[in-house]
């Protein structure tokens, strides 16, 4: 069962120091996310294990297996518009994200870790030479979550003009600056700009 509590998912995981049990999440996570037929990713924590282990499918590949991954390298944030969450079902947000970028991952070699420098590239038009397409996104947010951090915290809110209006914002309304709660539901107007 896939964890919804926002609290819980700000927490930051542990690297896992075993092959075996490295193994045994990937095999939860993978059957886990056969269920959730419009899931790309899945970290071990949004299955209430606080460990640094993700899954990430790729249709006609092989998936990727994030075991104790962290950032190395970053390069061209751009928006990516519409990302979604298995943990806030029916919520897209668009969020900075980057064009490419390196992780330090862990491979399982011969029953060892075994430590590996990956490139990931994402570009939307699908045929362009290395790139991972969706799953470079992915990743990034895999890796977020193993940090405790939400993609509503990468989320760009782009400002658009509309007519003013004679009817000013009540107390209880949604706030006119649309800012929103992590679980993306609006904040009061009392509690935001009224404040």
């Amino acid at each position: 069962m896939i964890v919804k509590d926002a609290k819980f998912l700000k927490q930051t995981c542990e690297d896992i120091e075993s092959v075996e049990e490295a193994e045994e999440i990937i095999q939860k996570l993978t059957a886990e996310l056969e269920k959730n037929k419009n899931g790309i990713g899945l970290s071990a924590i949004q299955i209430g294990i606080l460990k640094n282990v993700s899954v990430i499918k790729r249709d006609g590949f092989k998936d990727i297996h994030l075991i104790n991954a962290t950032l190395k390298e970053s390069n061209r944030p751009f928006v990516f518009m519409g990302e979604g969450c298995l943990s806030f079902p029916g919520v897209y947000v668009n969020t900075t994200r980057f064009q490419d970028y390196i992780i330090n991952n862990h491979v399982i070699k011969d029953g060892k870790f075994v430590s590996k420098e990956e490139y990931y590239f994402y570009s939307s038009e699908t045929e362009e030479m290395g790139n991972m397409g969706i799953a470079a996104i992915a990743v990034q947010h895999e890796l977020d979550h193993c940090s405790g951090v939400l993609f509503f915290s990468r989320e760009v809110i782009q400002q658009v003009k509309t007519a003013v209006s004679d009817k000013k914002a009540g107390r209880n309304d949604p706030c006119p600056c649309g800012k929103t709660k992590d679980d993306g539901t609006p904040v009061k107007h009392k509690k935001c700009c009224m404040a």
